[in-house]
């Protein structure tokens, strides 16, 4: 027999006054009488209630102690394992988060979780169906009303755990519509122990029994992870590891460090070793930093042995752009080729003459530039004209007109924010050449209201064509040029980035694809490669239920460009109601029947009835 609030008995105490009652007396003033022949009856009075007098057999004092004995294990809430009931329609929910892959249970809860619900198999009668629901993000119906006991084993044998933050409310939804059209349902909710535990939802159907596993968890985990690039260049990297478990704890946090391509990252073990030791509910901030500026992804592991491992373990991108490269075919340039330069993570190589350029050259260009010359072919990268020569029939897809006079620049229409902090009203111009205006593009600067600077999508490869030359104007002399540049290079060819945001496991990722990316490929850490797009724009990526490092793939016509994002399997803050009262936590597994608690309090509480009747029929014949 076990008890459910064993802190109950300390009412025990309540025992001292009653026997208190039974060895002490009033104390009774001295009196002087001439014969005691009249007092014997009172002298034994006197006797029975002397002080401190030795306790003597008395039925009363047995019976009384007795109730208060029998009353105090009512409260304690006694109760027994029995064979639990399989008839008539059963529903086992079995909880599938990280929480049930803990080994305090042996071999862990989930083990345990899965071994009752096969007994329960086991002990279905002919007439009865069963069915099994996994307890995940999503509720999922492994089997459902089935008499087949082989069909039952093998769903079962295909549950695993996730490590996805389980949605308790829809799997017991689910179980409830189950149940709901069959004779004498039950239903089992085997669920976890923890902190945070996972919060069965209060108002359970009639006939629902929740058995939760394990005890007092020893569990260290890392709740937060994070990598940035410092000023200097180099990388800082920052960890909270809190106890998440019921006792003290101590492990060694270790910071592995990747470098390399994404696609083949090489990894260096042991970067840097911290000693970890806290009580439970506490947490610790480990901050590293002047960590190598080459690094492109940061690995932390708990080495310490605790009860569950899957929270040991989390991973952080440092956040780097992809390199960019720009081709420059020009006579001679210095200010364009100094604009281009300024912007992080750009390779800019140079053709001059113009007519050395050939489609080879541009191969693997993000970007190409044609400064006053123009192919009798455009490239399939993202493609800048400065001053392109006059034509009715331009390669560009829009006709060039001759040279004009200009009269000033004026803003035209700009939904890619190509003008934002160029100082376009202070820009003098003495010459420019008119462009056409094709449907898939926008004015964006005008002339004596003559476009000359258009920009747009034409089809595959996005297009910006600037109608005069950078020497027939002071703007490359002003600070406006270079941001001008720069606008138009992020718009035509962005920095490809990997997304930006902190992800668990079954969380969806919004990807961004590159203007002139064909596919789009994800490759989750087990290496298994997910096409996602075409369709473009691409959807978000919501297999994401393994942990560790993703690598986006983008097929460009200058090739395959990988970034990285990490899914962590954090733990989420419960919220709402709390859990209903669980039945029982179990702690010892039994292979052979799956067990429910029996409470005996009922049953005590009548016996305490009884032995308190009985104390007053004695206390009444007395009298």
């Amino acid at each position: 027999m076990n008890l459910l609030a064993p802190a109950a008995l300390g009412l025990a105490a309540l025992a001292a006054p009653i026997v208190a009652m039974y060895i002490l007396k009033m104390r009774r003033p001295t009196r002087v009488v001439p014969s005691t022949f009249l007092w014997e009856q009172a002298l034994r009075d006197v006797q029975a209630n002397a002080p401190w007098q030795r306790l003597r057999p008395n039925l009363l004092l047995l019976l009384q102690l007795l109730a208060v004995a029998v009353l105090v294990l009512a409260l304690a809430r006694p109760y027994v394992l029995r064979a639990a009931s399989a008839q008539g329609d059963v529903v086992a929910v079995l909880d599938g988060s990280a929480l049930m892959t803990a080994t305090d249970v042996s071999p862990s809860r989930f083990a345990a979780a899965r071994a009752r619900i096969a007994a329960l198999i086991d002990g279905l009668g002919p007439n009865d169906v069963m069915s099994i629901v996994l307890m995940a993000r999503h509720a999922h119906v492994l089997i459902a009303e089935s008499a087949d006991r082989a069909a039952l084993h093998a769903a079962l044998d295909h549950a695993m755990p996730t490590s996805e933050t389980p949605d308790p409310g829809a799997a017991v939804s689910v179980a409830t519509a189950l149940a709901r059209g069959g004779r004498h349902a039950t239903i089992f909710i085997y669920t976890a122990a923890g902190d945070p535990a996972v919060p069965i939802p209060a108002g359970l159907p009639a006939r629902t029994q929740v058995v939760t596993l394990g005890g007092q968890l020893r569990d260290l985990g890392v709740v937060a992870f994070a990598a940035t690039r410092t000023a200097d260049g180099s990388v800082a990297a920052l960890a909270r590891v809190a106890n998440l478990g019921r006792r003290s704890a101590s492990a060694d946090l270790q910071l592995d460090a990747a470098t390399g391509d994404p696609a083949n990252l090489t990894w260096h073990p042991q970067v840097d070793l911290h000693p970890v030791s806290l009580a439970p509910g506490n947490s610790t901030v480990i901050a590293r930093t002047r960590l190598p500026g080459d690094l492109v992804a940061v690995r932390a592991h708990l080495i310490g042995g605790d009860d569950r491992e899957d929270d040991d373990w989390a991973w952080t991108v440092v956040s780097t752009p992809a390199p960019r490269r720009v081709l420059l075919v020009t006579p001679s340039n210095p200010f364009l080729l100094l604009a281009l330069s300024l912007a992080p993570g750009v390779r800019v190589d140079t053709v001059t003459p113009p007519d050395r350029y050939t489609p080879r050259r541009a191969r693997g260009a993000d970007l190409v530039v044609f400064d006053t010359w123009l192919p009798s072919r455009l490239p399939a990268a993202a493609v800048l004209a400065v001053g392109p020569p006059a034509n009715a029939h331009s390669p560009l897809g829009l006709p060039v007109a001759r040279p004009i006079r200009a009269a000033g620049l004026q803003p035209g229409d700009d939904p890619y924010g190509l003008l934002e902090n160029a100082g376009v009203g202070s820009a003098a111009l003495d010459q420019a050449t008119p462009l056409g205006v094709p449907p898939w593009s926008y004015a964006v600067l005008r002339t004596g209201g003559q476009p000359v600077l258009v920009a747009g999508q034409n089809g595959t490869r996005r297009e910006a064509v600037l109608g005069f030359q950078v020497f027939n104007t002071d703007w490359v002399l002003q600070a406006g040029f270079p941001l001008l540049v720069q606008n138009v290079l992020n718009w035509l060819a962005p920095p490809l980035v990997g997304p930006s945001g902190v992800y668990r496991p079954g969380d969806s990722v919004p990807l961004a694809a590159a203007p002139s990316a064909s596919a789009l490929w994800v490759v989750d850490p087990a290496r298994h490669r997910e096409r996602v797009a075409p369709p473009f724009p691409a959807q978000p990526f919501v297999d994401t239920g393994r942990p560790g490092l993703y690598t986006v793939e983008q097929q460009a016509p200058t090739g395959v460009r990988r970034v990285l994002f990490a899914v962590n399997p954090f733990p989420v803050p419960q919220a709402g109601p709390q859990s209903a009262p669980a039945t029982r936590r179990v702690g010892a597994l039994h292979a052979n029947k799956a067990q429910v608690p029996v409470e005996l309090a009922p049953l005590v509480a009548a016996l305490a009835l009884v032995v308190l009747a009985g104390e007053w029929w004695v206390a009444a014949r007395r009298r």
